[in-house]
C-alpha cells in the first residue's frame, strides 16, 4: 500500500477524534455585547431602588448582591453586558483543532518512515564498517 493512503487514513481518524480527546467539543465559548438601558427599564430600576431604599431593605444576600451589583451598576453605567453562547467561535475552534491534527498526523506519517529507513541505512552501513 502506498504511504500517502495510510497517512490520509490516519490523519482523518485523528482529525475526527481530536475535538473529543482534547475536550474542545464540550466547551462552548461565550461572547458578550453591550445592551444600553431603555428609558422604560431605567424607570423600572429607579422605582425598584427607591422601593428597597437603594438595596438596604433587602434581607437575602443574593437579592442584595443582585440589586447592588446588577441594577445599581447598570443604572450607573447606562446599560449592561449580555452573555451568549457563540456557535461560530465554537465551530471555528473545533475546525481549527481538526485541521491542525490532520496536518500534524499526515506530515508525521509521511516523514517518520523516511527518517526510520534513513536511520536504518546509516546503522547498517556503520555495522558493515565495524565488521571490516
Amino acid at each position: 500500500m502506498r504511504r500517502w493512503k495510510v497517512a490520509i487514513s490516519l490523519a482523518i481518524v485523528g482529525a475526527v477524534a481530536a475535538p473529543l480527546i482534547l475536550g474542545t467539543l464540550n466547551k462552548m465559548p461565550v461572547s458578550e455585547y453591550w445592551v444600553p438601558l431603555t428609558e422604560k427599564r431605567r424607570q423600572e430600576i429607579e422605582s425598584y431602588l427607591k422601593e428597597t431604599d437603594y438595596c438596604k431593605k433587602l434581607v437575602e444576600f443574593n437579592a442584595q448582591f443582585e440589586c447592588e451589583y446588577g441594577d445599581m451598576k447598570s443604572l450607573e453605567e447606562g446599560g449592561g453586558w449580555t452573555i451568549y453562547n457563540d456557535l461560530v467561535k465554537y465551530s471555528a475552534i473545533n475546525l481549527a483543532v481538526a485541521i491542525a491534527v490532520f496536518a500534524g498526523i499526515f506530515a508525521s506519517a509521511m516523514v517518520i518512515p523516511s527518517i526510520v529507513s534513513g536511520a536504518t541505512a546509516i546503522v547498517l552501513r556503520y555495522w558493515r564498517w565495524l565488521k571490516t
